[in-house]
């Protein structure tokens, strides 16, 4: 029996019902006359029914992991704490005097296991020479954090920093069989170049600007250019260190961290050379285009299933059709017609097989 879709409409219930639920503790908690049975009541109900509901209404069905629900319990804490005045915090502060000491004691542990469990699996995973580092990552977080928005965001977040900062002077080993390229012929290192000086000029200028205002605006607008400079770096990085990948029947087809797609070889319909876009041409929602507009497209991927490409921040979309390019791209498709034939051979003898198999049942049964 297959799970019904609920879609977004459950997580939509459980927000209304946790804002009614906070604007009704706040109403009763401003009137004039409060007794201890309301103080009580709205308490234990915000704190007790906020997390319950998104269990029941979000977690559970979603399959999401419980450190969900014990974020949703802390957070429903502090929301009681925020919205009752601080006359009437006496019932609200008796419980937090043995609940807090009593979270930390099962708190502390808990985070030590996930910790060790996380390390464990990372240099279990960590042994794929596939993966890179922040797809190890992924594969160690997903058993607690789930493949959900949450676990893209942190990751896309990770992968500015570890490629801006950690990556920089990583060198690129000796090309790997079924590995390939894409940043060498591509524009990608000149349009990092001239993004970066534009930022260091407008983020000078502008702050001289703020800062006459507001020195708090000034420095915020700072460090959103300092992390925009940073983007630009692991972009690049990425690109250099992410490369196309032909390996097992599988074409995983990188565009730095920003998206990737996995496709399997016997779901690819034909290989043809790829018209290049205009300039400011909207492309549908269906293609995959996994190179800077700036450079021209070579090969372009026609699939005969629509797959899921994952992008960052937890951007996900089904594609029929992948725009691609690769710095030695005679190579590239020599290597994969050589495996989509050696794996159609391989499927055609799986199915001679199957019709021997099934051949004596069917000749039996004439004979009768």
């Amino acid at each position: 029996m297959s799970k019904m879709r609920t879609g977004p409409l459950l997580p939509i219930v459980f927000i209304m019902i946790a804002i009614m639920l906070s604007g009704a503790a706040y109403f009763l908690l401003r009137q004039e006359i409060v007794n201890e049975t309301v103080i009580m009541s709205s308490n234990i109900g915000m704190i007790v029914l906020i997390p319950t509901t998104f269990y029941l209404l979000w977690a559970r069905p979603k399959s999401l992991p419980r450190e969900y629900v014990y974020v949703w319990f802390i957070f429903s804490v502090a929301l009681t704490y925020f919205i009752t005045p601080l006359e009437h915090r006496y019932f609200l502060q008796g419980v937090l005097k043995w609940l807090l000491p009593v979270v930390e004691i099962l708190l502390v542990p808990y985070i030590i296991y996930r910790i060790y469990t996380i390390v464990k699996r990372y240099r279990a995973v960590g042994n794929r020479e596939e993966l890179d580092p922040i797809s190890t990552m992924k594969e160690a977080l997903m058993p607690i954090m789930g493949d959900g928005v949450v676990l893209n965001i942190l990751l896309t977040e990770m992968s500015v920093f570890f490629y801006s900062l950690f990556a920089w002077f990583k060198k690129n080993n000796e090309p790997k069989p079924g590995t390939y390229t894409y940043h060498k012929d591509s524009q990608i290192k000149v349009i990092v170049i001239v993004f970066i000086i534009l930022i260091i000029v407008e983020s000078v200028a502008l702050h001289f600007l703020l800062v006459r205002w507001s020195i708090v605006l000034a420095w915020i607008t700072a460090v959103l250019n300092v992390y925009g400079i940073l983007y630009m770096i692991a972009l690049y990085n990425s690109f250099r260190l992410r490369p196309h990948r032909l390996t097992n029947g599988q074409l995983k087809v990188n565009l730095g961290f920003q998206g990737s797609i996995t496709v399997e070889v016997d779901n690819i319909e034909a290989v043809n050379q790829a018209k290049p876009f205009e300039l400011g041409e909207k492309i549908p929602d269906d293609i995959f285009v996994s190179f800077m507009r700036l450079d021209a497209p070579q090969l372009e991927i026609c699939l005969k299933e629509p797959v899921q490409m994952q992008g960052s921040y937890g951007i996900k979309k089904m594609i029929s059709k992948v725009v691609m390019r690769a710095d030695n791209v005679n190579d590239f498709t020599a290597e994969l017609e050589q495996m989509r034939d050696r794996y159609a051979d391989t499927e055609a003898y799986s199915n001679i097989q199957r019709e021997q198999e099934s051949s004596p049942s069917v000749i039996q049964s004439q004979s009768y």
